[in-house]
């Protein structure tokens, strides 16, 4: 994805399309975060959201809701901050 494409309305949009997925309250999050959060996001944190976004809902309630260790290190900033808002 490029940097234009991740900073455009379009990019946003298709995220919150994306979190209407799992369980209600996966999605509620992930949809809050880049409500309130996207656009203050840096552009490494941003791309990290968008592979992110990308895996499955079970690993996903894993890293987010459960708190289990994600074992990839360039995820690590992405779901801190989302954990951190709720």
């Amino acid at each position: 994805m490029t940097e234009s494409a991740i900073e455009s309305e379009t990019a946003k949009n298709r995220l919150l399309w994306r979190c209407r997925q799992g369980t209600r309250e996966l999605e509620l999050l992930l949809y809050r975060f880049i409500e309130n959060h996207y656009c203050t996001l840096s552009q490494q944190d941003k791309l990290a959201l968008h592979e992110l976004i990308e895996h499955n809902v079970d690993q996903l309630n894993q890293w987010l809701l459960i708190g289990k260790q994600c074992e990839h290190n360039k995820f690590t900033n992405i779901i801190n901050a989302i954990r951190n808002t709720y």
